[in-house]
């Protein structure tokens, strides 16, 4: 309720942010005109980015999609990231026609389908289809060979996915555990093994 001095230049966008978030978290749809001016597409994309790892999945679909519409104005690396973002935040949420036109557009271009096929797997794990999820991630790790930090974002849900069928294939699962280990050893990686091992004994 407190107006903004927004003349100076100390601390701007901090500022911004805060009101922005501030105006997301209370509820309202729409931002107050005073904000409005302030904010660019790429701003939308950067607080929508950071909100959706601080798991504020609603608010981050409503900043992504104001992102969305003027995209042609990112570079194609920051399009890419962009539909991702909006992709997972629309499958949180519930929004299927977005989702449908994020896969669409990054199975378009063939620099971005290893991301489309992530985002389909993810769609079906959200559903509870594990064994096409299943399928699907493993789609998407033929297609990130070689992309260290997207294999190990897709190791995860896929040994999830495998523990969740109906009839797990633990071996299937101790081996992706353990080329996942290959790519980064970590206390993740660990514990999906022991998992495994645990689920498989009992």
């Amino acid at each position: 309720k407190s107006p903004i001095d927004f003349s100076t230049q100390e601390n701007e966008f901090i500022r911004i942010e805060a009101r922005i978030q501030a105006s997301l978290w209370t509820g309202k749809e729409e931002l107050p005109s005073l904000i409005e001016k302030f904010v660019s597409a790429s701003h939308w994309f950067q607080v929508g980015v950071r909100l959706y790892h601080a798991r504020q999945h609603a608010a981050s679909y409503r900043l992504l999609k104001k992102a969305f519409a003027p995209r042609e104005s990112f570079s194609q690396a920051s399009r890419t990231e962009l539909l991702r973002y909006f992709g997972l935040a629309a499958i949180r949420t519930g929004h299927g026609e977005d989702v449908e036109t994020c896969i669409s557009l990054l199975n378009g271009d063939f620099k971005s389908k290893e991301i489309a096929s992530y985002l389909e797997a993810f769609r079906l794990e959200v559903q509870q289809r594990f064994l096409e999820a299943k399928n699907k991630y493993e789609e998407a790790l033929r297609l990130n060979q070689g992309m260290g930090n997207r294999m190990e974002r897709i190791y995860r849900p896929l040994i999830k996915c495998i523990l969740l069928t109906k009839f797990p294939d633990f071996k299937l699962a101790e081996g992706y555990a353990r080329d996942w280990a290959k790519v980064r050893q970590t206390v993740f990686t660990k514990h999906a093994l022991c998992r495994i091992y645990l689920l498989w004994m009992h």
